[in-house]
């Protein structure tokens, strides 16, 4: 595991440098598998629900991609435009975030998935946990990066995100946000002189990137090097396995259910996510179940401590016609404080509008 508390880096083996101002009370993975735009293989990627369920199977590290729009919003999105991936047409750069968030970014894969929204990635960043590795993949210039490493700063997840961007990129995060963590991505490739580049420029990460494998001349400078080494990307559990013999920590995959078959074979932890607490009344969220049923209930005066959990709820629908009934997320969150008997009641859930993966 990676323990966030220094400030000064260390071998690859070792804890990760954090350059946040305090130290964080939890560890971080040392490598595992990186969801390539969530579980993208499976769900709409760049949305939440393609998060959430990266989450649930264990990944260790999450990969999206960050784009501006044109009110300069910062808004999850791979592609220049959103043609490939939503109901609508147009640049980012063209559309406001209101224009943006309106479109369906979900059905195009499976109409489970409708009603999925392009999230901002104040969003995004939200439903994180705290100790799964964000690797931010900058999609636009100087301007994108600045603005991604201040919001990082001001959700206080510096100590788990980091900005792929290329010298420019890094150079403009770094004056907005000292001590932001940085993947090198100035002239990719699986050399020699991109991995010195990298240590040079003071990256905590760089990304190998190609169908091919990593040569010994390579994989030597690696074990040598103080960076941290993603590779991008891989669908193949062979390669995987090869990847991680040869000193790459963070394959990046579509398919992290398979991929995470492997890294299960070589020790590797899933992650277990550790969320912040976060206070909250059921003004927000009315639906209560107890005894089975579902009821509304009036909200509480004061506010409560709620513990959150992630569910899924096996459903009587079938809608990819696999055999096998869907299930549908659940966010239930439950009091700390306890009743008479030392029940936890009541529980307060909120369901998602979508359905994914099956009961199997």
């Amino acid at each position: 595991m990676i323990r966030i508390s220094s400030l000064l880096p260390v071998l690859l083996a070792c804890p990760l440098v954090s350059q946040a101002a305090d130290p964080v009370p939890f560890e971080m993975p040392s490598r595992g598998i990186c969801a390539h735009r969530g579980l993208s293989n499976t769900a709409p990627e760049n949305t939440l629900a393609a998060f959430r369920e990266a989450i649930l199977v264990g990944v260790q590290m999450i990969e999206f991609d960050v784009a501006q729009t044109k009110d300069g919003a910062l808004v999850l999105m791979h592609d220049a435009t959103v043609d490939r991936t939503t109901s609508g047409s147009g640049r980012v750069a063209d559309l406001t975030l209101e224009e943006i968030q309106k479109l369906d970014a979900g059905r195009w894969k499976n109409r489970r998935y409708a009603g999925q929204r392009v999230p901002t990635l104040e969003q995004a960043l939200e439903m994180m946990p705290e100790n799964i590795w964000l690797n931010v993949h900058i999609k636009g210039g100087t301007e994108t990066a600045r603005k991604t490493a201040d919001t990082l700063a001001a959700t206080s997840r510096v100590h788990q995100a980091f900005l792929a961007c290329d010298a420019a990129g890094a150079e403009a995060a770094r004056k907005a946000v000292p001590g932001i963590l940085i993947c090198n991505m100035q002239d990719q490739a699986n050399t020699v002189a991109y991995v010195e580049q990298s240590v040079k420029a003071g990256a905590q990460f760089l990304q190998l990137l190609g169908d091919g494998g990593i040569s010994q001349e390579v994989a030597k400078k690696l074990s040598d090097s103080r960076v941290n080494v993603n590779y991008c990307c891989s669908e193949d559990a062979g390669k995987v396995a090869a990847l991680f013999a040869a000193g790459v920590q963070f394959p990046l995959t579509d398919n992290a259910v398979e991929m995470l078959k492997v890294s299960d074979k070589l020790g590797i932890a899933r992650l277990t996510p550790v969320y912040r607490d976060r206070s909250e009344t059921t003004e927000s969220v009315q639906q209560v179940v107890k005894d089975g049923e579902t009821q509304i209930v009036p909200a509480f005066e004061d506010q409560k401590q709620w513990i959150h959990h992630d569910l899924w709820v096996e459903t009587e629908f079938d809608t990819d016609g696999d055999g096998r009934l869907d299930r549908m997320h659940v966010s239930v969150a439950r009091p700390r404080q306890t009743d008479t008997q030392g029940l936890k009641v009541p529980v307060v859930y909120n369901s998602s509008p979508y359905f994914s993966g099956t009961a199997g």
